[in-house]
Order: structure tokens, then C-alpha cells, then sequence
């Protein structure tokens, strides 16, 4: 079943999230820097969402861990103001 990955929010970490991001088979951009981007299932986008917050969090300084956050099926992930979340694709 196709997936999409919603990032909205914060100008800021709706880049770093999107940039991130790497496996996905179509990024369409939304308004208000909104991206949407599209996979060819569910397991595949939370994965994709799993090694972005690892990739994130790689970068910050242990006292910046608490910006970033997953929850604990990979389906939703927040940096900063930004939220990025894993939903079935309407297609």
C-alpha cells in the first residue's frame, strides 16, 4: 500500500527532516514549505523516518536531544516546531 511522509511546521526543521529523508520515490512541495512525500509502503516510509531521526540526532550536542523525537512505531517524528507523519497515500 503506497505511503506519504507530511512535514509541516517550523521553516527551519521542515528542511533538516526533508533533507533527511533520502528513500522516497516522489517529493512534491506544499505551501507554506510543507513537503509531501511519497513511498511505496508503510514499512518503507517508517523506516526511512527511523534512520532520519538517527541522522538528526546524530548531529546535535547531547544537551539539544530533547528537539527531536519519534514515537515508538516510526510513524510520526518531531524536530523542533516541525512534525513529519506517516499516513496511507491517497492515490
Amino acid at each position: 500500500m503506497k505511503a506519504e511522509i507530511t512535514i509541516h511546521g517550523g521553516i527551519h526543521g521542515n528542511f533538516v527532516i526533508a533533507r533527511a529523508l533520502r528513500d522516497y520515490t516522489e517529493k512534491r512541495d506544499g505551501m507554506f514549505n510543507r513537503f509531501h512525500l511519497y513511498y511505496d509502503t508503510v514499512a518503507e516510509a517508517k523506516a526511512d523516518l527511523r534512520k532520519a531521526y538517527k541522522s538528526i540526532k546524530s548531529e546535535l550536542t547531547p544537551d539539544r536531544y530533547s528537539v527531536v523525537w519519534i514515537n515508538r512505531d516510526n510513524s510520526q517524528l518531531n524536530y523542533d516546531a516541525s512534525i513529519a507523519t506517516v499516513k496511507k497515500a491517497n492515490e
